[in-house]
Formats: C-alpha cells, sequence, structure tokens
C-alpha cells in the first residue's frame, strides 16, 4: 500500500509508513529484492518480500507500515532454495492483543488452516502453534507485514513456532528471484542492509555499475510516491 505524504495545510505526515527507493544502476536487468531477517546478519533461506524486475537506469519504490502484521501459510511441500511462498492464508495481528494463532490441517477435505487466534501469553512475540494433524514437509508457516510474507519455516507437528519482529532487519540484494522465494545466497548478489535513522522514513539503495550498493537516506522527500 503506497501513501502520500505531500505536505500542505490539509495533510498529516505518516510517520510510521517506510519507503525504500530501489535503484538499478548497473549493467544488468534483473529482480530488485527486498527481504527481511530476524537478527543483524542473514541466515538460512531467507523469503523475498519484494521483488520487481528493473532494467538499467531505472528505479521502483516499495512503501508499508512497519507495523501492519500478518500470520501466513503456503501449501509449499518441503522447503528447498527456489519453492515460492504463495500465501493461501493472510491473517491480520497485533503484537498485544492477537499475537497467538493456531495452525491444523483438514485431513477430510486436504487443507490446511488457522484457527484460534487470542493474545499469547509472551508479549511482542508472535506465536504459531502447529497442532499434531500437521503432515510433515507439506506447508510453511510465518509471518508477513503489509499482506506479503517476510518469514516462514516449515510447518511441523507439535511444535510452537515464534518470531521477535523487534529482531527483524531489512536488506536488499539483486538476482533472479521471484516475490515469495526462498532463496540463497549463490543466486544473488552479496546482499546490504538498510537501516532507517532516526526520524527518517525514506532511503534510497542504489546498485552502481561495479556491483556495489550504495545506501543514504532521504532528508528531503517531498512525498512517498
Amino acid at each position: 500500500m503506497l501513501v502520500s505524504l505531500a505536505i500542505d495545510s490539509h495533510t498529516e505526515v505518516l510517520m510510521a509508513q517506510l519507503q525504500l527507493i530501489l535503484v538499478n544502476d548497473s549493467l544488468n536487468a534483473g529482480n530488485i529484492v527486498v527481504y527481511q531477517q530476524f537478527g543483524s546478519e542473514p541466515s538460512g533461506n531467507p523469503l523475498a518480500w519484494f521483488s520487481k524486475y528493473v532494467y538499467p537506469n531505472t528505479q521502483v519504490s516499495f512503501s508499508w507500515d512497519p507495523t501492519d502484521y500478518d500470520f501466513v501459510w503456503a501449501g509449499t511441500g518441503k522447503i528447498t532454495s527456489g519453492v515460492v511462498f504463495d500465501a493461501s492464508q493472510v491473517v491480520p495481528a497485533k503484537l498485544t492483543t492477537s499475537n497467538q494463532i493456531t495452525l491444523s490441517y483438514d485431513s477430510l477435505n486436504h487443507v490446511f488452516f488457522f484457527n484460534h487466534q487470542t493474545a499469547g501469553q509472551q508479549a511482542n512475540v508472535f506465536t504459531i502453534v502447529e497442532d499434531s494433524s500437521l503432515p510433515m514437509n507439506a506447508a510453511a508457516a510465518g509471518i508477513g507485514m503489509a499482506g506479503r510474507a517476510t518469514f516462514a519455516v516449515q510447518a511441523t507437528p507439535n511444535i510452537n513456532v515464534q518470531f521477535s519482529p523487534t529482531n527483524a532487519t531489512y536488506w536488499v540484494t539483486f538476482g533472479t528471484i521471484q516475490q515469495g522465494e526462498f532463496f540463497t545466497a549463490a543466486t544473488s548478489l552479496a546482499p546490504v542492509q538498510v537501516q532507517f535513522p532516526v526520524n527518517v522514513n525514506s532511503m534510497t539503495v542504489t546498485l552502481n555499475a561495479d556491483n556495489t550498493w550504495t545506501v543514504k537516506p532521504n532528508i528531503l522527500m517531498a512525498s512517498l510516491d
């Protein structure tokens, strides 16, 4: 969801909205990808939260509300690099009032489903209770932001999966990667971490001609496109 922040006497500045302007100044066309990790370093098979194909000397922008959380699941089969997470169910979630949900499997109708959403015992942590009905290596479950999956793991019976979004970090990479795809470093350039300074809600990330990255804040932005 893109929200205008043009400033005049009738417009309220929404500081919660964040934006990345993603610029391809390299010599190659490909997908510029935004993803999240839980911790300060990339690990495992990250999930492409946003991916857009860009030609040289072009740019795209991506805006979101960093408090707009969801629970998500998809029938992925076993998670490996190249598998695409196409969410079958997206359930809005709040960190304090609706941060726990149960994932179950209806074997009669061959479908997974979320149920029993509630306030979890642990505040500021999202919990997915994966009950005994789940088959192995059939689905993935996790959390999303702004309606798109950001992080997911293999759904496993009798396991409680927890995510702490306060540890989330933003990363940008470039490669042949679809939105929602689990990928590895072998399929992309070395990623760059994007950190938003205090009171800054827009950043520009540029892929340079030598395939290095430049990250800078947009201090004097007139609007979030």
